[in-house]
């Protein structure tokens, strides 16, 4: 298996309000694995207020070694043996393995996890804090853009 990973931060269309604060971009690490033909994806952001970071993400990818395993599974498993916490690196990792997995098995997630399509929205959209009205302008924006 052959990891590659990509620091970058992810740009919001508009300021993006909680709690903790106002921010108009997020650190991510997008993963891509690749074992016998299949490359499988993966992502994870690092919001300020955790203590994972894209920088901790990465630490983490340079001390795993994958190429070693034959099976997604095996590789899945000592993922999590790796470094403790790590978790949105991990979760991007484990997103790979899922996704090459299903593309062995020739057939998407939800059919590989055996879920129902028609639970699923067509995409999901977290709207921060806001005055009403711009709460309702980005709701007409996300419903647009669906």
């Amino acid at each position: 298996m052959i990891l590659n990973y990509f620091q970058y931060q992810l740009h919001f269309k508009q300021p993006f309000a909680i709690a903790h604060g106002t921010r108009e971009t997020t650190d991510a690490v997008y993963v891509e694995l690749n074992h016998n033909g299949y490359c499988g994806y993966g992502e994870a952001t690092f919001p300020p207020y955790l203590s994972e970071t894209a920088a901790s993400a990465v630490e983490f990818f340079r001390s795993i070694n994958l190429t070693r395993f034959d099976s997604v599974f095996s590789a899945n498993d000592y993922v999590h043996t790796v470094m403790p916490q790590n978790y949105g690196a991990k979760a991007a990792l484990d997103m790979a393995l899922l996704d090459i997995a299903a593309k062995q098995l020739n057939q998407p997630l939800y059919k590989f996890w055996q879920l129902p399509t028609h639970e699923f929205p067509p995409a999901l959209y977290t709207i921060g804090m806001g005055t009403t009205q711009q709460i309702i302008e980005k709701v007409k924006g996300v419903n647009a853009e669906m």
